[in-house]
């Protein structure tokens, strides 16, 4: 019988050829991405077969997927996206499509056409361009009080859902009973809700403040127990509180972070934690310098604003403090292993261990790791999670199951793991293969597995049911992209910070055209409004009546009569409750500034 260690040589053997096959530009380049894939996918049967004890294989498959990613996104140019290799439907661990949705840009099934010049149109074009039928009065709602910004997936393979009186929770998600706002806010980078819901970063435009750091600020991190807010640039972290004053001011410290630039997690015991390479800083909150009752000691060292690297205008507030030095250091196992992100452990009884992941150039080189890290015992690696084709984006985990998480990855896939298994047990093909799969949220309302992911260039959100294995709608960005989510389990809520590809640093909009809002979706869903005028009126409207003020993207991806509400934001925005008539875009060149 083969050993493991043979097939992985056996694999080896296989990838050097290849490369070859590429270098020498011999080989059809489908056919050599086919068989990349095939070489990545018995990579993952090896790790199968050897199980999840085997740390000697799942450290040699870990690097040897590592090298094989890095070249197919290198200079081979093999994907701009990689498909999944490490599902596998027969061992129950299968891939996951959503076979209905509007598929591609609306725009580019006549641009097609044309370029074809009368030709028939290939069956993978028409697999893409396929467009669904527009909402109507028959499209499928499955209760009243579904939001019209949602469209359901019907038909052979859709998800089914009996409501029961112990499941009314997990009902209401899976018929999208919600109502939806949209607030205004910056553009935004990254969205972060406390554990316990009572506190959410996020960024509106009409409450600002100048965060006196010498650069753009996109570390954070929240200690809900002492109300604390940590904002920070590579060098230097600075702490807010956002409860009532105290006799200590809590929100004047500097953390000096100049060797941990990495992601932020509180541990038990008021211990803040920056990551670095190959080891993460430790500051005991409780014992932590100020700037003293006047508001003016320096904490650490203090800076000469002559040397600082600052894109800040000379008169921007910039504190001069350095900041703290770590009371400890904790150096990991894997001395180059420096984590770009990070999420607390699913089990609440282990608060120290951490899911971590690197960047594609988080340890100089083009990384794509995913494991566990035990930092109450010296970083130790845990467990090495594999499947992962592009860098991971985000981790979710949900309070209903300890043993689960979710990943969403930059070639648009979303993968659900058992903390025991290396290796995904479910895979979500959230992206299509053609775009980045932003984040995603893992819930279990009533005990029943939920996942919804975010999309960028298809502008939706899509809800997964885990169980039945299948998408169950999607709900309308108002023709944003979805940078990041959060989930507040006691209001149940779900936030969607959005960017508005479609205006600029300025506020100035471009790229719409006029809007062809069909008649039934002109009033407010449900009622009486501008949908309802006179028939023969709209018949002899004509191209020329349409309304400059209400527009449309030229390259949305949804047409104007998908949803059964018509709503574009035409800004950044925060999704949280009931949605405005319509956004801030117009035809007009105006700045919302």
């Amino acid at each position: 019988m083969t050993t493991p260690q043979a097939r992985l040589q056996s694999v080896e053997r296989a990838f050097s050829k290849l490369r070859e096959l590429l270098a020498d530009d011999e080989g059809d380049h489908d056919d050599l991405s086919d068989s990349f894939i095939k070489l990545m996918k018995r990579v993952c049967d090896v790790v199968r077969d050897a199980g999840a004890d085997n740390a000697d294989i799942l450290q040699r498959a870990e690097g040897l997927l590592n090298i094989m990613i890095d070249f197919a996104y290198g200079d081979s140019e093999l994907f701009d996206f990689m498909p999944s290799f490490a599902h596998d439907n027969e061992r129950g661990a299968p891939l996951v499509k959503d076979l209905q949705g509007e598929g591609g840009f609306p725009a580019m099934g006549p641009l097609l056409k044309m370029l074809l010049g009368g030709r028939p149109m290939p069956e993978s074009a028409k697999a893409l361009l396929t467009q669904p039928e527009k909402w109507n009065a028959s499209t499928h709602i499955p209760n009243k009080f579904s939001t019209p910004c949602s469209r359901f997936r019907v038909g052979d393979g859709s998800p089914t859902f009996i409501p029961t009186d112990s499941n009314t929770l997990a009902t209401n998600i899976f018929q999208a009973r919600c109502e939806v706002t949209a607030d205004h806010i910056l553009n935004p980078i990254n969205l972060l809700i406390s554990p316990g819901s009572e506190f959410m970063v996020n960024s509106p435009p009409n409450r600002t403040m100048d965060i006196p750091l010498a650069d753009i600020a996109y570390g954070v991190g929240i200690d809900q127990e002492r109300k604390l807010v940590f904002i920070g640039r590579p060098d230097r972290l600075k702490s807010y509180y956002w409860g009532m004053k105290t006799s200590r001011t809590a929100s004047d410290s500097y953390f000096c972070t100049t060797r941990f630039a990495g992601p932020i997690t509180i541990l038990p015991g008021g211990r803040l934690i920056r990551a670095g390479r190959g080891s993460a800083g430790v500051w005991n909150l409780d014992s932590q310098p100020t700037h003293g009752p006047e508001g003016t000691d320096i904490i650490g060292e203090q800076m000469d604003p002559e040397y600082l690297d600052t894109w800040r205008d000379e008169d921007a507030d910039i504190e001069l403090s350095e900041g703290s030095n770590p009371d400890t250091i904790i150096a990991f196992e894997d001395s180059k292993f420096k984590p770009s992100l990070w999420h607390t452990h699913p089990d609440p009884s282990k608060p120290a261990v951490m899911l971590a992941a690197t960047d594609a150039d988080g340890m100089g080189e083009a990384t794509y790791y995913c494991r566990t890290l035990d930092l109450e015992n010296g970083g130790r690696v845990i467990t090495r999670y594999l499947g992962n084709g592009g860098t991971v984006q985000a981790f979710s985990t949900s309070a209903g199951h300890p043993n689960v998480f979710l990943t969403t990855a930059s070639h648009g896939l979303a993968r659900l793991y058992d903390v025991r298994i290396p290796l995904p047990v479910l895979t979500l093909d959230a992206g299509d293969a053609s775009q980045s799969c932003p984040d995603g949220i893992l819930i279990h309302p009533d005990g029943h597995p939920f996942a919804f992911t975010g999309s960028e260039r298809s502008e939706q959100i899509k809800l997964w049911d885990l169980r039945a294995r299948g998408c169950v709608y999607e709900l309308s960005t108002g023709n944003n992209t979805v940078v990041a989510m959060a989930w507040d389990s006691d209001t149940i809520a779900l936030y969607a910070a959005k960017n508005c590809t479609y205006v600029d640093r300025l506020g100035y909009h471009h790229d719409y055209r006029r809007a062809k809002i069909p008649r039934g979706l002109r009033g407010d869903y449900g009622g009486e409004g501008e949908g309802d005028e006179d028939e023969e009126t709209e018949e002899n409207e004509d191209d020329n009546d349409w309304d400059d003020d209400t527009c449309w993207p030229k390259s949305a991806h949804h047409h104007e009569d998908y949803f059964g509400y018509n709503f574009d934001a035409g800004e950044h925005r925060l999704y949280t409750k009931i949605v405005s008539s319509y956004g801030d875009a117009t035809m007009k060149v105006s700045s919302y500034w």
